[in-house]
């Protein structure tokens, strides 16, 4: 149950990360430095913290017997580049705007985050078993990743780099964001039915096999 409300939680925040970003995309096209625009921003940078708070509860150890845990090592690395990821954001933007080395390297904390959790959601979904649903992860798993190299890591590229120009332009980007993140939400409402239903399965066989023995 704990896995289903974490895919939940983690399904709202890509929501709203979704709203943060199109309302900047036309023919919405919200001014920026607007108080609509502020507004959407700040709620960009929540759905942020709120997106770090999901993946820590989806990546906690699960007990299986005698002090040993399923996937331990994989969850503790999953929170820990989550966690780096969102610093990297806030507390250590100041410091990493002290080298252009070290945020183009910060960059890729983010995809290394995004890659950690979606392949711990496919070993749940193989675990259902549900092996469309693994697939389906490890290609949402492709799309943000290569959305979030576009918005950080090839600017930060360019800026160290100035003669490497790759002109991309920003609502390709930003389309680019909107449909990962839209297919990221179909697969989470998938895996959250999907988990509840194995979930409910499980107490059922359980309270079963009690009953009868």
């Amino acid at each position: 149950m704990r896995v289903s409300e974490a895919t939940t939680l983690i399904l709202f925040c890509y929501v709203v990360l979704l709203t943060g970003e199109v309302v900047f995309v036309p023919p919405i096209s919200v001014d920026s430095v607007g108080v609509a625009g502020r507004v959407f921003t700040h709620l960009f940078t929540l759905g942020s913290a709120w997106l770090c708070l999901g993946i820590w509860l989806l990546a906690t150890p699960e007990y299986v017997a005698a002090g040993q845990y399923r996937s331990r090592w994989l969850c503790w690395i999953i929170r820990a580049l989550a966690t780096l990821s969102l610093l990297c954001q806030w507390v250590l933007l100041p410091i990493l705007d002290l080298s252009r080395q070290w945020k183009f390297a910060a960059a890729f904390i983010a995809p290394a985050a995004i890659i950690a959790t979606y392949r711990y959601l496919q070993n749940l979904a193989r675990r259902i078993p549900d092996n469309p649903l693994a697939l389906h992860a490890a290609m949402v798993a492709g799309g943000l990743v290569l959305s979030n190299l576009i918005a950080h890591a090839l600017p930060r590229f360019q800026a160290i780099w100035p003669m490497a120009r790759v002109q991309i332009p920003i609502n390709l980007g930003r389309l680019i964001f909107i449909l990962s993140n839209t297919y990221a939400i179909f697969i989470l409402a998938r895996f959250s039915t999907r988990l509840t239903s194995a979930s409910n399965q499980a107490m059922s066989d359980f309270l079963s096999e009690k009953s009868n023995g």
